[in-house]
Order: structure tokens, then C-alpha cells, then sequence
């Protein structure tokens, strides 16, 4: 039976750290044969790790993972077989980052609130390049002595047994509807983006289901 990953990030995520060239590289020491790029509303690595995926022999699925709400709760869906040249996933990424900006200087806003910490969204945004500031912002956060003493980090610095990957954990953790750290994100709608993904040829799948409805 061959061994499988449908649910991969790439740095082309609000959430990925690799390479297409580096998940390849990771996906083949581990033997997977099929596997699925998923970026978080992104398609752009799914062409370079496909060709990638080829000379090592692994099959990928083009995929994405889109954030959406539904009923007024942020729900994540999968688009598996989509095609990734369909202009709505294609200009998807460069929609959804106004949003994402916005959100994350209400973020550090709260953060600064809550915990003390003084923090400059913008020059976190300059300092990332192009790439979520998210994971830039908590990488210095829980590797500054200063703060790891906050009881809400523990698990989060360096050796805790929530920091890898921190940033991500934290935000599933601490972040969702209900914390005082949420920001609602007027993504779009679970409906609608089912609809595209059907439209785009692919398969509609929701993503960790626990999360999203059980947690």
C-alpha cells in the first residue's frame, strides 16, 4: 500500500516553512508515493512541487486549503484536484492578504494588551518579506528571555511541548473564537468556496473536522 500525505504546506502558506523542493525532498525520506500540496488559499507551489514530485516519483494532487466562515466560525476546506490555473484560485492569495494584514495588526494589537509586549507590526510585515508576519512575530516572542516566563508560553518556547511548530500551535491554541485574542476575518463563505472549488474541477473536503466543529 503506498504511503500518503494530503495535507502539506509549503513557505508559499500563512503556516508552511519549506520549500516545494524541500517537502519533495522530506516527502521521498519518508516513502510517500501520493501527496497534496495544500497552501493555505495559495496554488502557487503546486506546479514547481508537481514537477518536483515526478523525478522522485511521487504523485502529487493539487490542492489548496481555503479559509472560509461558516455560520460565523472559521471553517478550513480542501480543494483536492482543483485546476490551478482557474483565475479565482489563481488571484485567491493576493485577495485574501488585505485581510491578513488587517487582522494581524488587530492581532498585535491584542497581544500588546494582553501580555505587555512591546511590538512593531510594521516592521514585522517589512522584516518577512512577502510571508506571514505571524511566524516572525512569535519566533522572536518565545526566544526572548524576557517573556518566557509568561505562564501562557510554557508550552510554546523552545523544548515545549507545543513549539513545533509554536506559532501555528499557538494560534490554534489561543486564538480561536472565544479567546480574547481572536479577530474575526470576513473570509469568504463556506458555500461559496465549495462551489468554486466544484467549479475548478476538484473535490471539496473539510479540513480537521475536530477542530473546526468539535474543539
Amino acid at each position: 500500500m503506498n504511503s500518503f500525505d494530503l495535507h502539506m504546506h509549503s513557505m508559499y502558506s500563512g503556516d508552511g516553512q519549506f520549500s516545494p523542493k524541500e517537502l519533495i525532498d522530506i516527502a521521498d525520506k519518508k516513502g510517500l508515493k501520493i501527496i497534496s500540496l495544500t497552501d493555505h488559499d495559495a496554488v502557487k507551489g503546486v506546479k514547481e512541487i508537481t514537477e518536483l514530485g515526478k523525478e522522485k516519483g511521487i504523485r502529487v494532487i493539487p490542492g489548496i486549503e481555503c479559509s472560509t466562515i461558516l455560520e460565523g466560525n472559521d471553517v478550513h476546506l480542501l480543494g483536492y484536484g482543483i485546476d490551478i490555473e482557474n483565475s479565482y484560485f489563481v488571484n485567491l492569495a493576493d485577495r485574501l492578504n488585505k485581510l491578513m494584514y488587517d487582522a494581524f495588526y488587530l492581532r498585535v494589537e491584542k497581544i500588546q494588551n494582553k501580555y505587555g509586549i512591546e511590538l512593531d507590526a510594521d516592521e514585522l510585515i517589512e522584516a518577512s518579506h512577502g510571508k506571514n508576519p505571524w511566524f516572525l512575530m512569535w519566533t522572536r516572542i518565545f526566544n526572548d528571555p524576557r517573556y518566557q516566563g509568561i505562564e501562557d508560553f510554557k508550552d510554546y518556547i523552545p523544548g515545549g511541548k507545543r513549539s513545533d511548530p509554536a506559532p501555528v500551535n499557538f494560534f490554534w491554541d489561543k486564538c480561536q473564537a472565544g479567546s480574547d485574542l481572536y479577530v474575526y476575518v470576513e473570509n469568504p463563505s463556506f458555500e461559496d468556496s465549495v462551489k468554486k472549488i466544484h467549479e475548478a474541477g476538484g473535490i471539496a473536503v473539510v479540513a480537521h473536522p475536530f477542530k473546526n466543529f468539535l474543539s
